[in-house]
């Protein structure tokens, strides 16, 4: 297989609170299928950084197993070409908002 040029690679970049662990403490399936999901690709690389710090990133996704999958930096380091996070950023080239699943079209349940 060709080496692939960084430019051609894109950055997928998630959060952990509130986005791969729910505001309730719990890890989000979802999220968690999404993830597993993108590192199929080939030239897709998926990164999560936390508010909390390195340590506790390190931490959770070990505790998820997603050690082998994801690269951990700090919440704000770089670009990515995708950002998901529970909050409005304006970081990435394109930012997801991750709602809560009781929360639909503005209304909450």
């Amino acid at each position: 297989m060709l080496p692939v040029p960084d430019h051609k690679v894109m950055t997928i970049r998630f959060d952990i609170d509130g986005t791969i662990i729910g505001l309730d403490g719990k890890p989000d399936y979802d999220i968690l299928m999404l993830i597993l999901m993108l590192r199929k690709c080939l030239h897709c690389r998926i990164v999560v950084g936390s508010g909390g710090g390195i340590g506790y990133a390190e931490h959770i996704i070990a505790q998820l197993g997603l050690d082998e999958i994801v690269t951990i930096v700090p919440k704000v380091e770089g670009v990515a070409d995708i950002w998901i996070d529970d909050k409005e950023t304006a970081l990435g080239k394109v930012d997801l908002v991750v709602i809560e699943k009781d929360y639909i079209y503005g209304e909450s349940r």
